[in-house]
């Protein structure tokens, strides 16, 4: 029996974000077993792939249109343990459609109070969450134009490819306008989830203006004005035959044999269709009380300008074109330079490295802007490159300062160009990427260990509260530091899964010896009398640090530094 993809990798991003899987035959085989289940309409609980040592206790459902939500809560509640063993339970609802997901989120609230009265958890954690996944089984959809006769085309019929100047973008696509009913697309995205984006730089982002309530605002009272305030939706279709002209009042986008979002996905309007969705599925469809049937008046007059851009030849790459009508789309709407960088090549070798193994503790997915990604080791391309910046360069200052114009830059020009120029010879692009990239997971990890200690660790002094809070980029540079020598990561051997709680004395012992080499060495009346946030957007007391033990000075902070890296060596290799 094949298992749905979506919902396997669902399972999978979700044990391992939790380090509760390793790469092995037997937890793929779990993985496969648990999402099979859950497809065929069971609960699963993932106790078995979490381990003894688990604090958190997890229940997947399948949410299944002829089961009520009662039902549903009951199935869950007869997968919880019998005994109160468990820190958190996090209760996992997914649907085939967005508009599912909308309604199953309505009951969050009665399914974890039953939860806590199952459990008698009161001082437990009790987590809810609703995902819809592609469930693979929609690959042809109508959507409403009026009429033909009104669609635009580009070239226009007829046109000789041989007249097309060198670089045209219409010698690789041809693009089509109409206009078109907004609810079909919706529903198309009802279908499909957020697979639907995969290529939209911005997904559904949040902007200025508060736009979401203002699209509602026309959908629910003026639908007819809809086309006329919104900039519009476009598609690309990359395989010829996606994209079925033969009717006069419909187009047809048809997937074939292949995932929907591997044919067909929305380059520009994301924000659009998702809020449109939450207007239909969501508040209008919860608004029992509408004598004027808003929503129903808006499926039907509410219409978008569509364009469509579709291949010419299923066999021609026009991955860049699509990218270089992406980033001009969206440069018309607030869109920041990495959404831009996003199209790099470099985040895409990364992320098709991760693909094919999500499971290790190696390798990590570059999200856009505004995605929302589930699982672990899931970073934004300006954080990844500061994490970048402090290791490589060691330069933790102008990790924590730089622009994030200046450091996309760093990672696309600097790094990403002599990292593609090395794929284009003899190496497999796995031994570039660990050459380049090991430590990556581990400088995030040690990062937002940093983070929670600074939450949690009450500072002894003014330069000890100033070193907690803006110090993260010195201690992660300064680790690596300790752990390896070398431009080569290949052979990084840090520990990522012992960065924790555990770190903290010798955190505490790097406070202490930071503070004292401060202190150290000859008076200044320029310098502050005490550490402060300034002093960590530069490297000066980081070099200070780093070279201590080979420049002399106090004997006794040099054997307290020999001492912490002895220990940290001991912790994490």
């Amino acid at each position: 029996m094949s298992v749905n993809k979506s919902i396997k990798r669902i399972v999978r991003q979700f044990c391992a974000e939790r380090n509760w899987i390793h790469d092995s035959q037997d937890k793929r085989q779990q993985i496969r077993e648990k999402a099979a289940g859950l497809e065929c309409g069971e609960a699963v609980e993932l106790s078995d792939l979490a381990g003894e040592e688990a604090e958190e206790f997890a229940v997947f459902c399948k949410y299944q249109e002829n089961s009520s939500m009662e039902e549903i809560a009951r199935r869950i509640c007869e997968k919880l343990p019998r005994e109160n063993d468990y820190n958190v339970y996090t209760v996992l609802i997914l649907t085939d459609t967005v508009e599912q997901r909308a309604e199953v989120r309505q009951f969050k609230r009665k399914i974890r109070n039953k939860v806590r009265k199952k459990m008698n958890c009161m001082l437990s954690q009790v987590v809810f969450q609703a995902l819809s996944y592609c469930s693979g089984t929609e690959h042809r959809f109508d959507i409403d134009i009026g009429h033909r006769v009104h669609m635009f085309q580009m070239p226009e019929k007829g046109y000789a490819a041989e007249n097309l100047p060198e670089g045209a973008i219409a010698a690789k696509i041809t693009a089509y306008t109409c206009s078109a009913k907004l609810y079909d697309i919706v529903e198309m995205y009802n279908h499909v989830g957020d697979e639907l984006f995969r290529s939209n730089l911005r997904y559904g982002i949040n902007e200025q203006l508060d736009v979401e309530k203002s699209m509602k605002e026309t959908l629910r009272n003026h639908p007819e004005n809809f086309w006329f305030l919104n900039n519009g939706i476009t598609i690309t279709v990359r395989k010829k035959n996606g994209l079925n002209l033969r009717k006069s009042s419909h187009i047809i986008l048809d997937s074939g044999s292949k995932e929907f979002p591997e044919v067909i996905s929305v380059i520009n309007g994301a924000q659009t269709i998702t809020t449109a969705a939450d207007f239909w599925y969501g508040d209008a469809k919860r608004n029992e009380d509408d004598p004027e049937g808003a929503r129903t008046r808006a499926m039907e007059q509410a219409r978008v300008l569509l364009r469509i851009m579709c291949v010419n030849e299923d066999e021609s790459d026009c991955q860049g074109e699509f990218d270089q009508i992406s980033i001009s789309l969206n440069r018309q709407k607030p869109i920041k330079g990495e959404d831009i960088a996003y199209t790099d090549p470099l985040v895409y070798e990364i992320n098709q490295l991760f693909c094919a193994d999500e499971s290790d503790e190696i390798h990590f997915y570059i999200m856009k802007r505004g995605e929302n990604v589930f699982g672990r080791y899931q970073y934004t391309l300006t954080d990844f490159a500061r994490a970048v910046k402090a290791y490589s360069q060691q330069k933790p200052g102008e990790a924590r300062t730089q622009s994030a114009s200046h450091i996309l830059e760093y990672i696309t020009k600097d790094v990403g160009r002599k990292y593609i120029e090395e794929l284009r010879g003899t190496e497999e692009p796995e031994q570039i990427f660990r050459k380049y990239f090991t430590p990556v997971n581990f400088v995030r990890t040690a990062l937002q260990y940093y983070r929670d200690a600074e939450k949690r660790m009450e500072a002894e002094d003014i330069s000890e509260a100033a070193i907690l809070g803006n110090g993260a980029y010195y201690f992660v540079a300064y680790l690596m530091h300790v752990l390896h020598e070398g431009k080569d990561y290949s052979d990084f051997k840090g520990k990522t899964k012992e960065i924790g709680g555990q770190l903290d004395p010798l955190l505490r012992m790097y406070l202490k010896i930071l503070n004292e080499i401060w202190e150290d060495g000859p008076h200044d009346p320029k310098k502050p009398t005490a550490i402060d946030s300034n002093t960590f957007k530069n490297e000066v007391l980081y070099q200070k640090l780093t070279g201590y033990r080979q420049d002399g000075g106090n004997e006794r902070i040099r054997k307290e530094i020999k001492a912490l890296e002895e220990a940290l060596r001991e912790s994490l290799l």
